[in-house]
C-alpha cells in the first residue's frame, strides 16, 4: 500500500484526467474492502486514492487538481452515510460517477442512491473483481470522460458513420427492453416476480420508482401497485386529476411530463418521496388491443439523454407494449 499523501500527489501529477485507465476514490470504512480494491486497482494502473469515512472523502473530493472519474462507495458506514456523501458529491460535481457498494440488507437505499444520480450499485461481498467490479468501474470512467467530449473535441472531427452517444443509449436501452420481455415469458403471476422487471427500469431506464395504475371501471384507474415508495399508494377520492398527466391517462397515450408542474397528491404520494425526482413518463398499458391502465415512472433530473426525443419514435413505445404484458400477467384488475 502507499502513503495515502505520496497516493495525493501521484494522482495530483495526473495533468489530464483523461490520462491512464481512471482516477478513482475508494470510500469504505472497512480496512481489508478498501486495501483489496486499492492494490487491485493500482495493479491495472488506475489513480486510486482511499478515504475511510464519507467526511474524509469529501475533503479528497475538494482537494485542488484532484480529477475524479469514479467513486466506489459504500453505502453504510460510521459517521457520514452513503446516501449523503452522494448528494454532496453531485452537487460540487454532477458529472463524477458514483458507484454504490452495499450489503444485501440495503438494497432499498441502494434504489434510492441510483434515484439521486449514482451510476450504478454493487451487492457485496464481491467476489469477481474481473468480472463484476472491473466492468462497472470502466462503464463509470468511460461514462465521465464522454460527457467532456462535447467540451474538447471539434463536432467536424466525428465521421458521418459514428454513432452518438445518445444513439449507443438506445441501442442498449433495446438490449434491455429484450431483457424484460425474456423475464415476461418466465414469470408466474405474482408479485415477487415483478422485482426483476422494476431492477431493469430502475438500473437502466433510470426510473427508480414507479405506480401502475389499473382500469377499475370505465373513466376510474386504481393504483394496484408501486415500488420506490416508503410506502404502498393510497390515492384521494377524487381520481384523476383533468391536468395533461391526467389526460394522457384517460386517452391511453403516452407522454413525459415535468413534476414541477404537476400535482401527484391524488395517488397519496407523499411530498417527501418525491425528493430527487424531477420528470413522470405515463406509459399506456394495452395488452392485444385492450385498455388495461397505464404505468407511470419516475425519473430523476437530468433526463437520460437517450430517453429524450419525439415520442412517436421513443423507446417508450415499444417499453410501453412490454409492460402491458408483464403488468397486466402479475395483477389482477379489481372488480
Amino acid at each position: 500500500m502507499t502513503d495515502p499523501e505520496a497516493q495525493l500527489a501521484s494522482t495530483q501529477a495526473a495533468v489530464a484526467s483523461d490520462e491512464g485507465p481512471g482516477n478513482i476514490l475508494i470510500v469504505d470504512d472497512e480496512v481489508f474492502v478498501r486495501n483489496a480494491f486499492q492494490l487491485y486497482f493500482e495493479t491495472l494502473r488506475y489513480h486510486v486514492q482511499v478515504a475511510d469515512s464519507g467526511e474524509r472523502a469529501l475533503e479528497i473530493f475538494s482537494a485542488p487538481a484532484v480529477p475524479l472519474d469514479a467513486v466506489i462507495l459504500d453505502l453504510v458506514m460510521p459517521g457520514m452515510q452513503g446516501i449523503e456523501v452522494l448528494k454532496a458529491f453531485k452537487r460540487k460535481d454532477p458529472s463524477v460517477e458514483v458507484i454504490i457498494a452495499t450489503g444485501c440488507g440495503s438494497m432499498s437505499t441502494a434504489i434510492e442512491a441510483l434515484r439521486f444520480g449514482a451510476f450504478d450499485y454493487l451487492t457485496k461481498p464481491i467476489i469477481h473483481f474481473d468480472q463484476d467490479l472491473l466492468t462497472v468501474v470502466q462503464e463509470a470512467v468511460r461514462a465521465r470522460r464522454e460527457k467532456r467530449v462535447p467540451q474538447r473535441l471539434d463536432p467536424a472531427s466525428f465521421s458521418p458513420g459514428e454513432t452518438t452517444r445518445g444513439e449507443r443509449g438506445r441501442l442498449q436501452s433495446l438490449e434491455h427492453l429484450v431483457e424484460i420481455a425474456g423475464l415476461a415469458n418466465q414469470f408466474r403471476p405474482n408479485l415477487q416476480t415483478l422485482e426483476p422487471v422494476e431492477q431493469v427500469l430502475t438500473k437502466h431506464f433510470g426510473a427508480s420508482a414507479g405506480a401502475v395504475l389499473a382500469r377499475s371501471a370505465p373513466g376510474d384507474l386504481v393504483p394496484l401497485h408501486s415500488w420506490g415508495f416508503s410506502s404502498p399508494l393510497v390515492p384521494r377520492a377524487e381520481g384523476v386529476p383533468h391536468n395533461e398527466l391526467g389526460h394522457a391517462i384517460r386517452q391511453n397515450a403516452l407522454g413525459v411530463f415535468s413534476l414541477r408542474d404537476l400535482d401527484t397528491r391524488w395517488l397519496g404520494i407523499l411530498p417527501e418521496d418525491l425528493a430527487g425526482f424531477a420528470h413522470v413518463a405515463s406509459l399506456p398499458l394495452v395488452p392485444q388491443g385492450n385498455p388495461w391502465g397505464s404505468v407511470l415512472l419516475f425519473f430523476p433530473q437530468p433526463l437520460a439523454e437517450h430517453l429524450i426525443g419525439p415520442l412517436e419514435t421513443h423507446v417508450f413505445q415499444v417499453l410501453s407494449s412490454i409492460l402491458a404484458t408483464v403488468f397486466s400477467g402479475a395483477l389482477k384488475v379489481p372488480r
